[in-house]
């Protein structure tokens, strides 16, 4: 009596490389849509930003989202940017202004999957 059954399904490493690179590069396009969200509100809280020097607008980066990482980061570097924030609100309403199409276009990415 046998104690092991081995199948061979020919083509089987194939379906498994595609699945592999399906699965990457859907991530991969979700991380872009998330980016594309990303600067757009990056775009916004610089507009909305209040400016005297104009040092904290410049000071508004976007820190991308990755195949690795799916967060992208809008921040501001400079030590008086939240109290300009608490106060403005430039960051949160650009969040809020763009939040409703970011999640539209990524289920409707998901929704592909």
């Amino acid at each position: 009596m046998a104690d092991k059954l081995n199948i061979n399904v020919d083509g089987l490493d194939n379906v498994i490389d595609k699945f592999d690179n399906y699965t990457r590069n859907t991530i991969q396009e979700i991380a872009n849509e998330i980016n594309i969200g990303g600067l757009k509100i990056q775009g916004t809280a610089k507009r909305n930003c209040p400016v005297d020097t104009g040092r904290l607008r410049a000071s508004i980066y976007l820190n991308p989202a990755s195949i690795n990482n799916l967060v992208a980061k809008i921040y501001s570097n400079v030590n008086y940017g939240p109290y300009v924030e608490d106060r403005v609100n430039f960051l949160e309403d650009a969040f809020e202004e763009h939040i409703d199409n970011i999640i539209s276009n990524l289920e409707e990415k998901l929704g592909d999957f």
